[in-house]
């Protein structure tokens, strides 16, 4: 995690990419943005009970974990893209879609965060990390057809979206 947790921009979401990274279902935010997760935390979150001091922003409050669970997401398979495309890009909408999708770390976990912390069940990746997901793109995502050119590693191919359903 970068920086300072008091000054770090997006904790929730790079929090959550942490945690997913690793493949654990739970973890917290405390105090503007210090993160906490573990393979048991599932059996610890609610230790101490209930605490009202949590912020509205999400991000806990001192001594206050605002907790989250991390849902889970499949894939619906390989789809042919046009320059009209099938799924509206998240790409520089959303600032954890950081850097280059190409050279991106993690595009996978990122684009589903994007996603869903903007309330989309469905997102896709293109040609090695570009990411879409909409609003409509449960209606949409198929309009052009399966496609054979997606690589194996989930990130899509050329003018080939890997779509996912997440469990919103």
């Amino acid at each position: 995690m970068d920086g300072s947790y008091g000054s770090r921009q997006n904790p929730i979401a790079k929090c959550a990419v942490a945690a997913m990274r690793k493949g654990y279902k739970i973890f917290a935010v405390q105090h503007g943005g210090w993160c906490a997760a573990s393979a048991t935390a599932y059996k610890t979150f609610d230790k101490y009970g209930k605490y009202k001091a949590c912020q509205s922003d999400g991000e806990g409050g001192p001594w206050a974990n605002q907790v989250y669970v991390i849902k889970d997401f499949e894939t619906l398979g390989c789809y042919r893209d046009t320059g009209n495309r099938a799924i509206q890009p998240l790409e520089g909408k959303d600032s954890l879609l950081d850097g280059s999708h190409g050279s991106r770390k993690y595009p996978i976990v990122k684009c589903a965060v994007a996603a869903m912390r903007n309330g989309y069940s469905v997102f896709a990746l293109q040609n090695g990390g570009w990411c879409a997901a909409s609003a409509i793109a449960v209606k949409t995502y198929d309009k052009y057809g399966k496609s054979g050119s997606c690589r194996f590693d989930g990130e899509g191919g050329p003018w080939a979206n890997q779509v996912y359903l997440a469990d919103c």
